[in-house]
């Protein structure tokens, strides 16, 4: 299948169960990347003004929580491959979003193929957990990642394990006492434009069973 089929939506997509885990109790470790789709400055956290704050109206203190340490920061996951407000895209479909993780995820410069199969192949055994403010932009991202992936590799054995989104979000784990890191460093600019093969083989590595 080409990646322009995947935009187009002419590639039905097959639904996985996505997992759930408390972000009071999630560890981390055992994925081979968390990836949070906020806002810039939520992932930042050191916007104190909630009238300054993205997401201000909804949490005066959304922009305060910092970021799980070693996170990913990829929001082009959840708004069809753009990052930094305002956001143009209003109509941020399923197919559109799916085009947005093969274009961000794979990887092109190694493979002589347009295939999205082939440019993905990395991504196939990988484990995500998916994180946002409180979990709902998380769980989307999380679905439609884990359905692009079952739709194309239908042989694999995607358990809900293996892709998981962060019940409670970056505020919970916050508010739990667990440790946060703040700002933007010029390593997680590099990493928010991390393909699959990127993440595969990024350190700390995963924490296997």
């Amino acid at each position: 299948q080409s990646v322009e089929s995947v935009e187009s939506g002419s590639v039905q997509s097959v639904s996985v169960p996505v997992g759930h885990v408390n972000a009071s109790t999630f560890d981390p470790g055992l994925y081979d990347a968390v990836i949070d789709v906020r806002n810039h400055d939520e992932f930042i956290g050191e916007t104190e003004s909630a009238s300054e704050c993205s997401i201000g109206t909804a949490d005066p203190l959304g922009c305060t929580y910092g970021h799980v340490p070693d996170a990913v920061w990829m929001p082009q996951l959840y708004r069809c491959g753009q990052r930094y407000m305002p956001y143009s895209v209003n109509n941020c479909t399923t197919p559109k979003q799916q085009y947005a993780n093969a274009v961000g995820l794979g990887s092109w410069d190694s493979q002589d193929s347009t295939e999205v199969e082939v440019v993905l192949g990395a991504c196939r055994g990988l484990r995500f957990a998916f994180i946002c403010h409180s979990g709902v932009r998380s769980l989307t991202a999380a679905q439609t990642y884990a359905d692009m992936m079952r739709t194309l590799f239908p042989g694999d054995a995607i358990t809900e394990g293996d892709i998981v989104s962060v019940d409670g979000g970056t505020q919970e784990w916050y508010e739990s006492g667990r440790a946060v890191e703040f700002g933007y460093t010029t390593q997680d600019e590099v990493r928010t434009d991390s393909t699959c093969a990127d993440l595969a083989t990024a350190t700390p590595p995963i924490a296997k069973a």
